[in-house]
C-alpha cells in the first residue's frame, strides 16, 4: 500500500492541516466558511453602526457574488487538501484491485514506491515553493489592497479605510492562502496527471471486466479525474451568477473581459482536466478490449476453417454438430466482450453525476432568462 503522506510531508500548509491538526479535506474546506461566517456579519454590524449604510456598500446582486467567492473560498480549501490526501488513496486502490502490476522496465524502476518517489513526490514538492509562496503572499497583498484603495477613492463605505490593520490581519490573510493554494494546487495537478499516464505507460496493467467497480478495477481514477473536473464546472458557476444576477435585480447582465475570460477557462478547462489524467488508462483498457476480442476471434477463425472442412467431407455429423455449437458460443462470447468490456475508468453513475453537474452553470442564466422574459411582458401587457 501506499503511505497515506506521500504529498504533504514536503508541503507545509498541507502538513499543518492534515498532520498536525488532522483535519479532513471537508474539515479544511469548512475553515474559511466558519471564518466569514463569524467575521463578515461583524464587520458589518460595525459598518451600520458607523456609516449606516448596506452590507459593505454592496448592491443585492454584489452582495450574492460575495457570497458566492467566499463557498468557492472554501471549495479552494477543501480541494487543496482533498488532492494531498486522495492521489495516495487513489495508488492503493489500484494496487488493491491488482490494476497496476510489476515495471515493463526493471531497468528503470524497481517497484511503484520507487517511482512515485521518483516521479510524484518529487514533481510535488517544489523546491522553490517557499519562493512562490512569498511572491503570492506580497503579490496578493498587493492586488487586493490596490482594489481596497480603488473603493476608497469611490468613496464606498468600505470598512478598509475605518481600520486599516483590520484588513491587512484579518480579512486578507484567508484570500492570500487560498491564491496560494490555488496555484499550487494547479501546479501539482500537471505533476499528478503526467504521474498517472506515465503510471499506466511504464507498469503492467490488468483490467479486471467484471470488477465489481464496473470500470474494470480502475474506478478509483476515474472517481478522481471526475471530481476534478466537477470543480471546474463549480467554477462555471461562480462565473454564470457574476454574469447573470443583475438581471434579478432590473440590471443589465454584468459581461465584460474578465467574465468572457472566465467562461473561456471554464469551456477548456472542464474536458481537459477530465480526460487528461486517464488518457493512458484508456489506450490500455482499449488495448486489453482489442486483445480479449482477437483471442476469440482466431478461435472462431480457426473453428470455423475446421468446421468447412467438416462441411466438405460430412463424414461424422456429431463433429460438426459440436463446431457449430462452439462456433455460436464464441460469437456469442465476441459479441458481450464488445458490449461489456469498460473502455473507459468511469462507472455509469459517475458519467450521469458528471453530467448533471455540468448543467448546473447554465441555472443563472436560465433563471434570469426567464425573469428577463417575464419583466417584458409585464411591460408590454
Amino acid at each position: 500500500m501506499i503511505a497515506s503522506d506521500i504529498l504533504y510531508r514536503n508541503d507545509v500548509l498541507g502538513r499543518f492541516l492534515l498532520r498536525k491538526l488532522r483535519l479532513s479535506p471537508l474539515k479544511v474546506g469548512l475553515i474559511p466558511l466558519a471564518y466569514y461566517s463569524v467575521f463578515l456579519p461583524l464587520a458589518e454590524t460595525y459598518i451600520r453602526r458607523t456609516y449606516g449604510g448596506e452590507y459593505f456598500g454592496l448592491k443585492e446582486h454584489e452582495l450574492i457574488n460575495a457570497i458566492i467567492v467566499v463557498l468557492f473560498t472554501a471549495i479552494i480549501w477543501w480541494f487543496y487538501s482533498w488532492q494531498l490526501a486522495n492521489v495516495p488513496t487513489v495508488y492503493s486502490e489500484l494496487l488493491r484491485n491488482e490494476v497496476i502490476g510489476e515495471p515493463l522496465d526493471t531497468d528503470q524502476w524497481n517497484s511503484l514506491a520507487e517511482f512515485l518517489q521518483l516521479r510524484l513526490v518529487r514533481g510535488c514538492s517544489f523546491p522553490w515553493q517557499k519562493i512562490l509562496a512569498t511572491i503570492v503572499t506580497l503579490g496578493g497583498y498587493v492586488f487586493f489592497t490596490i482594489g481596497a484603495y480603488k473603493d476608497r477613492a469611490a468613496g464606498l463605505p468600505y470598512w478598509f479605510i475605518v481600520y486599516e490593520w483590520i484588513y491587512y490581519i484579518f480579512y486578507l490573510p484567508p484570500l492570500v492562502i487560498s491564491t496560494y493554494a490555488i496555484i499550487v494546487a494547479a501546479l501539482r495537478e500537471i505533476v499528478i496527471t503526467f504521474a498517472f499516464n506515465t503510471t499506466f505507460r511504464e507498469f503492467r496493467t490488468n483490467v479486471h471486466p467484471l470488477h465489481s467497480d464496473g470500470a474494470g478495477g480502475l474506478g478509483p481514477l476515474g472517481r478522481f479525474a471526475i471530481t476534478v473536473g466537477s470543480l471546474v464546472l463549480y467554477v462555471g458557476l461562480w462565473v454564470n451568477t457574476m454574469v447573470f444576477s443583475p438581471v434579478l435585480f432590473g440590471q443589465a447582465p454584468g459581461f465584460n473581459m474578465i467574465s468572457v475570460g472566465n467562461y473561456a477557462v471554464y469551456i477548456a478547462l472542464g474536458p481537459l482536466l477530465v480526460l487528461t489524467p486517464i488518457i493512458e488508462a484508456r489506450r490500455v483498457m482499449m488495448a486489453a478490449k482489442k486483445r480479449e476480442l482477437q483471442t476469440v476471434a482466431d478461435a472462431f477463425n480457426r473453428l470455423f476453417a475446421e468446421s468447412q472442412q467438416e462441411l466438405g467431407t460430412m463424414q461424422n455429423e456429431a463433429t460438426l454438430q459440436s463446431q457449430s455449437e462452439g462456433l455460436v458460443e464464441l460469437k456469442r462470447r465476441y459479441t458481450l466482450i464488445e458490449e461489456t468490456f469498460p473502455t473507459l475508468p468511469f462507472t455509469i453513475p459517475q458519467v450521469r453525476g458528471l453530467s448533471l453537474t455540468a448543467v448546473i452553470p447554465l441555472v443563472p442564466g436560465a433563471i434570469s432568462t426567464v425573469v428577463e422574459l417575464f419583466r417584458r411582458l409585464g411591460r408590454t401587457g
